[in-house]
């Protein structure tokens, strides 16, 4: 079928594209400075510009908007995609005069500032440009119409989609409010780059904001360049004064962290602008959320912050998405669907029900009968004398402070105490060595020698990923935490992947439970758990998901008559050990909600701080 010679949207579209290629200056108040920025070039002399003339002519012939006879022929942007902070072609700033011994250098306009005729950001390893025409802003809108199919050619898409992934795709086109929760690893950031590319050549969106944790900013970078090729990518991320540019950059796809977001719309001071201000945080079209288990709190920052945006299209996307209780789920509709949800009286049942036609969720097991099983294995070892002596002194002393606490005694009390004696089971104070770490060099020992891959996955820095690190030191590793910076997270990555000599990879299980894919490795190892198993089963499927050809092998490492055997078994009472708990938004999703009283019993506390007999 032949595009109309004219289309309203298309229309309406340029004309917006053409405003914001207008001259504009505007004050930029930062560190006490005032500085004028200008996107209209500094004037120059007559000379530069005839000196220039053959340099420029070339420059904006090589600029011009491709021209197709064919209207169904895909359209390419000129010299390459624009590609945002990933914009990598070579266009040349306008020459600098000459430097010359002789007269005076021309003048120039008081309050103009010299500039290129691009803007320059700087990345971990590139040099990466931003330039946006026009055209660039335009190309989806003239783009021939995108099928959606799995057989058909015309896709022009860089790799056949898999069945359910079409009917995902089709979900997040044809839903405002929609939660994506299929299970991890079935390419939900494939789904939802060319949901967003669907909307951008239907003329539906003109911008959209993606809002992803810290670890996977530079993954969605990577699949909007492969699967929407024609739209233009910011990356909002760096110091204040970069970030302020980034955001009024033009573009078509944003991408930012969370924190950055929550940092931006908020002021630094009296009547100063945020970066970020409210007329450009409401003017996206599309908001998606990745990882949207992020905003679980109802009274975090992060949330706040999201709630503050106004757009047409919200999704979310989270193979999670309830992880202790119903209140996770509120928050997260609130942003989605807002009154959707009841404050009071809400129950699994009549949430399943209120939120279904905005859900879509599908396991692994029915999407990708392919794929290898998982293997789940606990092993149970005893403590030696130093860590007996050092946990059984730490449990009486945390039971004397709960008692002491009666009645006011509160669920973080708990944690504290319980987190105390969980890190002597790892190590005793003081000692470099235990049990579990010797079994798990002798599992890593193992799997070096047969050539494979391990993952090992800890709560903590210093008395788990360094201590670990340095007992695998000779079987390669690659450590990863949340104090590693964007570049740092995807250097460790690439080694790990494409470096035969690695064979370990030793991370926290919150910086490293989500967005990775490391399939490289056929083996996780759980040094300890977190409270909520969803974020261990989160943590697995960095290996266990497409691409993986090996069954995957999951050793979690416990100790007997400890506290980890206690919550070990009333995690498996309440049901929270079963991947059903969440498969789905089932009854069974409310079972992680355990009260204080339920975890004072684990350490022999009674109701109101009394000692349990026995």
């Amino acid at each position: 079928m032949v595009a109309p010679l004219f289309d309203p949207v298309r229309a309406r579209t340029l004309k917006r594209a053409r405003r914001l290629c207008e001259p504009v200056v505007r004050e930029l108040p930062l560190r006490g400075e005032a500085e004028v920025l200008r996107r209209e070039p500094a004037a120059v002399s007559r000379d530069l510009w005839r000196s220039a003339a053959a340099g420029v002519v070339a420059v904006a012939i090589a600029r011009m908007p491709a021209v197709s006879a064919d209207l169904c022929k895909v359209l390419r942007a000129p010299g390459g995609a624009s590609r945002g902070k990933q914009f990598a072609l070579s266009v040349e700033p306008v020459p600098r005069e000459p430097e010359s011994a002789e007269g005076p250098k021309p003048e120039r306009p008081r309050g103009t500032r010299p500039r290129k005729a691009y803007k320059e950001h700087r990345l971990p390893n590139d040099t990466l440009r931003q330039t946006m025409t026009v055209w660039d802003l335009v190309l989806p809108l003239l783009q021939p119409p995108l099928p959606l199919g799995i057989d058909d050619a015309a896709c022009d898409l860089p790799h056949p989609l898999y069945r359910y992934q079409v009917d995902g795709i089709a979900f997040l086109r044809d839903t405002r409010s929609a939660l994506l929760a299929d299970e991890m690893g079935t390419g939900k950031t494939v789904m939802s780059t060319v949901a967003l590319r669907l909307l951008f050549r239907a003329g539906k969106a003109q911008r959209a904001l993606v809002v992803v944790p810290l670890s996977v900013i530079g993954v969605w970078d990577r699949h909007l360049a492969e699967w929407a090729p024609e739209l233009g990518v910011t990356v909002v991320h760096g110091d204040a004064r970069t970030r302020w540019a980034d955001w009024r950059c033009p573009a078509h796809v944003w991408i930012t962290t969370y924190d950055v977001l929550r940092g931006d719309l908020a002021s630094s001071g009296k009547g100063v602008e945020p970066l970020l201000p409210q007329d450009l945080a409401r003017s996206f079209d599309v908001v998606l959320l990745d990882e949207a288990q992020s905003i679980k709190n109802a009274e975090s920052g992060r949330t706040r912050a999201v709630l503050q945006l106004d757009a047409k299209w919200r999704w979310a996307l989270s193979g999670t998405p309830i992880e202790n209780h119903l209140e996770d789920l509120q928050s997260l509709f609130q942003f989605l669907k807002p009154r959707l949800l009841p404050a009071e009286g809400l129950t699994p049942a009549l949430a399943a029900e209120l939120i279904a036609p905005y859900v879509k969720r599908r396991t692994k097991r029915d999407v990708m009968r392919e794929l290898p099983p998982k293997i789940r294995q606990d092993e149970w070892l005893e403590l030696d004398a130093q860590q007996r002596l050092a946990y059984e002194a730490a449990e009486t002393r945390a039971r004397d402070e709960l008692e002491e606490l009666g009645d006011r005694v509160t669920r973080m009390h708990v944690f504290t105490r319980i987190a105390e004696l969980k890190r002597i089971c790892n190590f005793a104070p003081g000692n470099a060595s235990s049990p579990k770490l010797r079994a798990t060099l002798e599992k890593v020992e193992e799997i070096a020698a047969s050539g494979q891959k391990v993952l090992v996955f800890t709560q903590w820095v210093e008395d788990g990923v360094l201590r670990i690190a340095d007992a695998l030191r000779p079987f390669g590793v690659v450590t990863f935490d949340g104090s590693l910076g964007a570049g740092a997270r995807e250097a460790a990555v690439r080694q790990f992947r494409e470096d035969p000599s690695i064979t370990a990879f030793v991370a926290t299980v919150k910086s490293a439970g989500v967005g990775l894919t490391l399939t490289e490795a056929s083996y996780v190892i759980h040094f300890d758990h977190w409270w909520n198993p969803a974020w261990m089963w989160q943590a697995e499927d960095r290996a266990h998901r497409r691409g993986q050809t090996q069954p995957v092998n999951v050793y979690s490492l416990w100790m007997a008559d400890t506290i980890e055997q206690r919550v070990h078994a009333l995690l498996q009472q309440k049901g929270m050990l079963h991947e059903e708990v969440i498969d789905g938004l089932s009854e069974g999703a409310d079972g992680g909600k355990l009260g204080v009283d339920e975890w004072l019993a684990v350490l022999g506390v009674g109701q109101g701080g009394r000692r349990r007999g026995g």
